[in-house]
Formats: C-alpha cells, structure tokens, sequence
C-alpha cells in the first residue's frame, strides 16, 4: 500500500497504487488507478481510475469506471464498460457502455453492444450478440440490431421453435413481404411470399412462389406453385408446375415443360416434350402425343369427325358406303379399347385372387408355428 486513503483488507502479494484504491483480499491483486477496487481472486489487475473487479482470476479493467465482475482473463478497455463473468471476453475501448454478459471468447466493438455466450461479436452499437451455436463466430449485422446465433431449428419461444432463415435468403422486410425457409431465395416485391426451395425470386405486388428451383415472378399477383426455371411476367399469370414454362399474358396458365401462354387468358400444357407456344388470346392449347377421355382418345375421335365432315363434304351429303366405313373402323377401335379394358380387368382379378392365396398361406404358417412353439414348451 503507497498512496494515500488505501486500503488492504488481507490475503497475501497484494499492492494499491492509486489514490483511495482498495483490494479485500486475495492474492496478487493489485489496484493502479484512483478509486480502484479489487475485491478478491488472484493476480488481478484494476488499472483504470474508478474501475472494480470482484474476483476470479487474471482479470484487467483498464477503462475507466470499467468493471469485471468474476471469471477468467477478461479484459475491459472502454469507459464503464462491463463483464459479468466467463473467460477470454474482451470489450475493445470504442465499445463504451458496452456489456458481456459472460461466456467465452466473446468480444464487443461498437458502443453499448451487448454479447452473450460463445465466440460472439457486438461490431456495430447499440448492437447484440447472442452466441449459442458452437464455437462458430456469431457477428452482430448492423446498428440497432439483434443477431441470435443457435444451430438449425434451434431457436424457441415460449417452448415454441420459430423457423430460422438462412443467412443466404434475402427479404425486404419493410414491404410487408415473408420468406419462410430454403436458401438463397428473394423477396424485393411489396406483399410478396416465397414458402421456400432454392434459388426463387419474387418481384412484384402481391406475388407468390411456393418452392422449385430458379423459379421467377416478376408481375403482380403472380403465382408459381413449384417446378424449376419456370417464369411468370404476366399480371394475373400461374404457373402450376413442371420446368421452362412461361406466363406471359395477363390472367395466362402454363404447365409441365417448355409451355409458353403468351396470349391474354390463354393457357398452355406442354406435354409433348418439345416447345409448346399459344400466342393467342383466350384460347387453350395443349401439346401432346395423344390425349384420352374416359379411356378414349380425343384425338382419334376428332380424325374421325374431321373425315366424315370431308367425306360428307366430297359427296354431297350421298356418299354413304364412305360413311359406313368410318362407322365400322370407328367400332372397331371401340371394341378394341373394351377388349383391353376387360383384360386389364381380369389382371386386377387374378392378382387379387394371388393375394388373397398369399395371405391364407402365411395365416396357416402362422398356425403351425405356433404348435411348434408349444409343442416344444411342453417338451421341456
């Protein structure tokens, strides 16, 4: 003890350097500025005027009115910053008012941050750190924010987990729009929704895209139910599914690949596995190799109404035995359409009839191994 009004209560090693200092007890303590104080716990140091550390071991306070509660090698340089507890944190001197809370590893820059648990970073002020996600760092993302780190599905409230987002997805948050999971999706439209997937793009009004890979709406109330690379730039326009399919007039639907509905209330099916295009306005095209009905297929239907308009046309209205013919040719393929239908019939017959056999036996191998079983209890 050297200077004037100090105070050493007890313990051993322990030496007051500033004015009206004070160490409790302990050992190796010691207190360098005016008004320091250190309660107890070894080789610990307050250097800052008005600073304090109540105990724990090779802890530093050497702003002023800096405080280390307890724990281990912690270290505080700004004004009247604070730390609670824990090991290795440190609050750098531009974080004033700064707190840690404890933990480990934990740091503090900007000026009344606050940083709780493991490897966490307070860059920005009036930021907040809350570290909990392993020895991964956990950075504050600007001023005036809260960045809580956890693993996946780690965050709750109220015993309730909330969905986490990934650092990849980017919402613009003020436009009233939602992103609800996935990666690298974004929302920069006004009351727009992307549910979720990879890589999805919603930019306009009211827009709306349910999953799928690089699908895009960039007119207002647009929707795109799922699929990949599909695009809807029509106001109005779906896209309900499949890959490459466009929307581009307003109120347009476009479905299964390469469909373009460019025409105003047109909708477009590509199933052909080739482009489909429909450039007019209320309309429906649909590309395909054939298309049934109940079992029958429309396209053969309307060859045949397309024959009997030409031969009625060719012949005045007379020509009957042309007529006949077509009728025949048209039962004909009727009756061979009911044939296969009945033939598909007595398959599913007989293989229900298979499985009905199939479970009797086991229901019998059940049986006899049940007596086996109790012949051979009885035996012993």
């Amino acid at each position: 003890m050297e200077t004037a009004y100090s105070t050493i209560s007890g313990g051993t090693d322990n030496f007051v350097v500033g004015y009206a200092g004070n160490v409790g007890g302990g050992e190796d303590n010691t207190a360098y500025g005016a008004y320091s104080s250190v309660t107890g716990g070894d080789t610990n140091r307050a250097m800052g005027a008005r600073s304090g550390i109540g105990g724990g071991s090779l802890n530093y306070a050497y702003g002023f009115g800096s405080t280390v509660v307890g724990g281990s090698a912690n270290e505080v340089y700004s004004y009247r910053g604070i730390i609670a507890g824990g090991g290795k944190n440190k609050i750098f001197s531009s974080a004033t008012y700064a707190t840690i809370a404890g933990g480990y590893l934990n740091s503090a820059y900007g000026t009344e941050s606050y940083v709780a648990g493991s490897s966490g970073v307070a860059s920005y002020a009036n930021s907040a750190a809350f570290a909990f996600n392993g020895a991964t760092k956990c950075f504050t993302k600007k001023v005036n924010s809260v960045n809580f780190c956890t693993v996946n599905k780690g965050l709750y409230h109220n015993g309730v987990r909330l969905t986490a987002l990934d650092e990849t997805n980017y919402v613009l948050e003020n436009k009233f729009n939602v992103l609800k999971g996935g990666q690298f999706n974004t929302v920069s439209g006004s009351y727009s929704t992307v549910y979720g997937g990879r890589a999805n793009y919603g930019n306009a009004k009211f827009a709306s895209v349910m999953g799928g890979f690089k699908n895009r709406v960039f007119s207002n109330y647009g929707t795109i139910l799922s699929g990949f690379m599909n695009q809807v730039s029509g106001r109005f326009g779906t896209v309900l599914g499949g890959s490459r399919n466009y929307a581009r007039g307003r109120y347009s639907v476009a479905a299964g690949f390469k469909a373009n509905a460019y025409g105003d209330y047109s909708m477009t099916l590509g199933y052909s596995g080739e482009q489909c295009d429909n450039d007019n306005n209320h309309t429906m095209a649909i590309c395909a190799e054939s298309l049934s009905l109940n079992g029958n297929d429309v396209g053969q239907t309307l060859e045949y109404m397309d024959t009997r308009a030409l031969a009625e046309e060719g012949a005045g209205g007379g020509d009957l035995d042309m007529l006949a013919a077509d009728w025949n040719r048209a039962a004909v393929k009727v009756e061979e359409h009911g044939k296969l239908i009945a033939e598909h019939q007595k398959r599913n017959e007989a293989q229900d009839q298979f499985h009905v056999q199939q479970e009797k036996a086991m229901a019998e191998v059940q049986q006899l191994l049940a007596l086996a079983q109790g012949l051979s209890t009885a035996a012993a």
